[in-house]
Order: structure tokens, then C-alpha cells, then sequence
């Protein structure tokens, strides 16, 4: 259950509002509602550690996300983003933070009594300020999350409304669907014909693994054809008019999209004699908003 949760697509989200919301309300966190012992602590004194923990914050922020885009751009895949990457990245950043501001303290220290803290003072001193991040982080995180999650899924409904509307008065202007005459020549990666068909009549391919599955009308009814290659390949012997790679597993007809839909995960196709919900990589977004715009 936990795991099947964590696994879960998540919208990667990363803008200036990540960075400066968090760091905004902490500061009011800390100045105002003086929570987990900042009470005792007088006013100026608690503005200027406020500021100096949500400049340690915001910086941390921008230095997590950009270390792992660094080492581990893989991961940082946004069309394969779940839920268990979004709270470990969260868990990162609230690492260097803890991290960032225990050191800042040790140097204040060192300044202030001229010696360095024991290995186990130093260690008391990084648990209680891993303590007190934690504490003062929880509020912010869940109103970025909040906040971001409702400005993502009102753009992308915005944006998937504006590629319905082109969609539709494209419709009205455009031809039919392709020539018959227009001949599609499948092959297998030996080099085998595996299946010849209209171009017209390909609703949209998919691939898994080193196989690529052909979905096309025959007869008034989808079909489908699996061939032993590579989506890559198959991309490679399409007409770029008429089809487009939309994800790194799905390619589609253009001329078969009746609509376009949007969530905060992103943006969905639904195409003629289909029930298939076909996704569009946020990588390829503008590309996808360049065809109804020709």
C-alpha cells in the first residue's frame, strides 16, 4: 500500500515560489508566532536570526535541487516524478538546511568563545537543530505543496483549453486525414515487413520494451500489431506531418486527436477510436503547442 503510494506520478514543480515561500513564512513563523522556544528571544535579535535562517533556507533549496540535477539527472527526470521522489527530495533539503545552519551556529560559537564544541555537543547541537528545521518546515512545505498543486492545475487546464480551442478551429480548416494512396511500411528490427497500412488509419503507437505495438483502424475496428523494435525506429520511418512523438513511449496521429485534457501531472490526449489516455512529456509541450499554431 505504502509502496504502491510512493510509486505514484507527482508533478515536478520548481520555480521561484519554491524558494521564496518557504523562506517568507518561516520568517514570519519565527518573528511572529515565536514557536519552539523563540519566545525568549528578543525582538531584534529574533528578526535577524529569522532573516538569517530563511536566507539559509532558500538557499539550501536552490543548492539541493541543483547538486542532484547535477549528479543525478536521471533522477531528476520531471516525467518520471512519484510522490517517493518528492519526499525524499523534501528530506534532502531539509538535510542541508539542518546542515547549513548547524554550521552557522558552530561559527558563531567559535567567534563568540573562541573554541571549537565537542564531537558530542557538536552532534547535540545537530540534532536540535535537525529538530527545530523540521518543526518550523512542516507549515511551509504543506502551503508550497498547496499552493503550487492549485497554480499548476489551473495552468495546465488553462493551457490544455487554449490546445482544445486551436485543436477545434484547426479541425474546421484542415483536410481529411491523409491520402489512401499514402502507404506506411512497418518493419521488425531483422528487417522483416511486418505490417503495410494507410498512414491515415495509424491511431497512435506504443512502446514496451524492445517491442512497439501499432494501433490502427482495419475494418471500422482498432487493431493492433506488435513488432519486435525499437519506438525510436519506428519514429524514424513516419512522416513528420502527420505524427509525433509526444512521450518516449507513445507516438501519435495528430489527425486523430479529438481533445486535449490537463491535471497538475500534466497534459492528455484523447484520440478518435480510442479509449487509450495518451500523455504528453512536459519536454515536448512546446513542440506539441507548435503544431496547432502553424
Amino acid at each position: 500500500m505504502i509502496l504502491s503510494l510512493l510509486k505514484k506520478p507527482y508533478p515536478f514543480i520548481f520555480s521561484t515560489n519554491s524558494v521564496l515561500v518557504p523562506s517568507v513564512v518561516t520568517f514570519i513563523l519565527i518573528l511572529v508566532l515565536k514557536p519552539l522556544g523563540f519566545s525568549e528571544i528578543e525582538l531584534l535579535e529574533r528578526f535577524v536570526i529569522a532573516l538569517v535562517i530563511s536566507a539559509i533556507i532558500g538557499f539550501s533549496i536552490i543548492l539541493g535541487v541543483r547538486l542532484i540535477k547535477k549528479f543525478a539527472p536521471s533522477y531528476m527526470n520531471e516525467d518520471q516524478w512519484t510522490v517517493g521522489k518528492e519526499i525524499s527530495l523534501f528530506l534532502f533539503v531539509l538535510l542541508i538546511i539542518t546542515i547549513s545552519i548547524t554550521l552557522v551556529l558552530l561559527t558563531m560559537n567559535l567567534i563568540q568563545n573562541g573554541a571549537v564544541l565537542t564531537t558530542s555537543k557538536a552532534l547535540k547541537l545537530f540534532l536540535n537543530t535537525a529538530y527545530i528545521t523540521f518543526g518550523l518546515s512542516i507549515l511551509p512545505v504543506l502551503v508550497i505543496i498547496l499552493l503550487e498543486q492549485y497554480n499548476h492545475q489551473k495552468k495546465q487546464y488553462q493551457k490544455a483549453q487554449r490546445l482544445s480551442a486551436l485543436l477545434q478551429n484547426q479541425l474546421k480548416t484542415i483536410a481529411p486525414k491523409g491520402n489512401k494512396k499514402d502507404k506506411l511500411i512497418f518493419s521488425s528490427d531483422k528487417k522483416d515487413i511486418a505490417l503495410q497500412i494507410d498512414a491515415s488509419d495509424v491511431i497512435f503507437i506504443q512502446s514496451d520494451g524492445n517491442y512497439v505495438e501499432i494501433n490502427y483502424i482495419n475494418q471500422d475496428k482498432l487493431q493492433k500489431k506488435l513488432i519486435r523494435n525499437r519506438i525510436k525506429a519506428i519514429e524514424e520511418q513516419l512522416p513528420q506531418d502527420n505524427f509525433f512523438r509526444c512521450h518516449k513511449r507513445y507516438i501519435v496521429n495528430t489527425k486523430c486527436i479529438t481533445k486535449v485534457n490537463g491535471n497538475a501531472r500534466g497534459l492528455y490526449l484523447d484520440l478518435e477510436n480510442s479509449q487509450a489516455v495518451i500523455p504528453v512529456s512536459r519536454s515536448k509541450v512546446k513542440a506539441f503547442y507548435a503544431i496547432f499554431k502553424k
